[in-house]
């Protein structure tokens, strides 16, 4: 299970890795000229944005995260505290999590044959 930091924000990095650890999340770092490829690659449970950063393209970033099947976090970099923010994390994956598992084919049901009409 993942948590994507899509921010340069070294103290916001360590902050999260910090609150990651406690809410058992493997944290992934990433700018944001490479979000979109690691959203790909990793596929997070959770993406965290700095408020700067998410206020860029806020309508691009809803859009990508929730095609990921993802939980966006939004934080303050300077503000950011591991106490804080480890349970809005946690609720994130859980949440993310629990869409992941509504959203799968049944078991033993290949995914394309899920999805084509009969």
């Amino acid at each position: 299970m993942v948590l994507l930091v899509a921010a340069f924000a070294p103290q916001l990095t360590a902050v999260c890795r910090r609150a990651a650890a406690a809410a058992r999340l493997l944290l992934k770092e990433c700018d944001l000229g490479s979000f979109e490829s690691a959203l790909e690659r990793c596929r997070p449970l959770v993406v965290v944005f700095t408020h700067d950063d998410y206020a860029q393209s806020p309508v691009k970033y809803d859009d990508l995260v929730r095609s990921a099947g993802a939980r966006l976090v939004r934080v303050d970099a300077d503000n950011a505290d591991p106490g804080d923010l480890e349970p809005l994390l946690a609720a994130a994956a859980l949440e993310a999590r629990r869409s992941r598992e509504t959203l799968a084919p049944p078991s033993g049901v290949r995914a394309d044959r899920a999805s084509r009409p009969r």
